[in-house]
């Protein structure tokens, strides 16, 4: 495996606790993830075993224990580590506590697509009137996994997209537009290579325009200069793409990143290719470890600078986490919270 350099790396579990006691290195179960005590060669189980709360200090010729107020990493070195169906667990490199910055549990919050939407409501026209729409993407879907599969290599920021209706009744009263709209959403979701989807519920007078997923745009004010009657209140609504956190599209995209690492990244296009464990549709709560090398030199100072992070991804929800609340002293996807920080332990 390949430690050097800057590592972002991303451990994506299965629905499965943190290894049991007594469970040896090579032992631990095919996705399952758990942290390694490098000198005790354990596995951690016990209560706050990883991250204490309640940490003695200065205990000295049977000196009562002294709280320290703030977290501390028990273990001196410690090594994230994960089951593989077949050969050696894949693994980080081993991490010393005095090298930690920080650590933090983030829970799930799903990504949401950006939209755009109009209230056509009072609108009414003559048969045959055009109506046109005009979008502009914004920005362009960043995960990993968009380069290696750029289906939607036919955008870019600053593409204009144009669209137009032409009733085929007049526009009337409330039936007549929920029935125009129908139509309209199905021929505009019937045109080739475009990153949004139109849709519309009867009754609502709203047209929504969604994009995928990571793609920004921004959707202009309609022209409906051919209308009898243009909609009461003609305003768009545009709603940002939100990133979110967790979400399996994009915890299975850092995993595919992260192959280089332990140089597997050819190995996405050859038979050979790396064991995943991320599922798309799954949401995952997720630790961030972050840790920092440069203070302990080395022949190329280059190779250690700057911040090395993990990201330890699990299922939102396990089936059993009994273990893991323990090692870390928190419940798994209970809140957000920084478990840990060297520089100020306070936040």
């Amino acid at each position: 495996m390949s430690h050097s350099g800057i590592q972002r790396l991303t451990f994506v579990g299965n629905d499965a606790d943190s290894p049991a006691a007594g469970t040896a290195y090579g032992a631990i179960a095919a996705g399952q993830i758990g942290i390694w005590d490098v000198d005790a060669a354990a596995y951690l189980v016990a209560n706050e075993s990883f991250i204490r709360t309640d940490a003695v200090s200065d205990v000295v010729g049977g000196a009562a224990d002294e709280l320290l107020g703030s977290p501390m990493i028990v273990p001196k070195r410690f090594q994230i580590v994960q089951g593989q169906s077949v050969g050696n667990p894949k693994c980080s490199a081993i991490i010393y506590n005095d090298d930690v910055i920080k650590i933090e549990h983030i829970i799930d919050t799903a990504e949401t697509a950006a939209t755009g939407s109009i209230d056509l409501t009072g609108l009414t026209t003559a048969v045959n009137v055009e109506i046109s729409f005009k979008f502009v993407v914004t920005s362009l879907d960043t995960e990993y996994d968009s380069y290696l599969n750029p289906a939607d290599s036919d955008n870019w920021i600053g593409r204009v997209i144009n669209y137009s209706y032409t009733t085929s009744v007049a526009i009337t009263n409330n039936a007549t537009l929920d029935a125009q709209l129908a139509l309209l959403v199905a021929e505009f979701n019937a045109i080739d290579n475009l990153p949004l989807t139109a849709s519309y519920t009867a009754g609502t007078d709203v047209l929504v325009f969604t994009a995928e997923m990571g793609l920004g745009f921004k959707m202009l004010s309609p022209d409906f200069s051919a209308a009898a009657t243009p909609p009461t209140v003609a305003t768009v609504t545009n709603t940002g793409y939100a990133r979110g956190n967790g979400d399996g599209r994009i915890v299975s995209s850092n995993e595919k990143k992260s192959f280089g690492y332990f140089g597997k990244h050819n190995n996405l296009y050859l038979p050979q290719e790396q064991e995943k464990f991320a599922v798309a549709a799954t949401n995952y709560d997720t630790l961030i470890l972050t840790w920092d090398q440069s203070a302990k030199g080395h022949a190329n100072p280059w190779l250690f600078t700057g911040e090395n992070s993990i990201e330890i991804a699990l299922p939102a929800g396990l089936t059993s986490q009994a273990r893991w609340d323990d090692v870390l002293g928190v419940t798994l996807g209970g809140a957000t919270a920084q478990l840990y920080n060297k520089h100020n332990p306070g936040a």
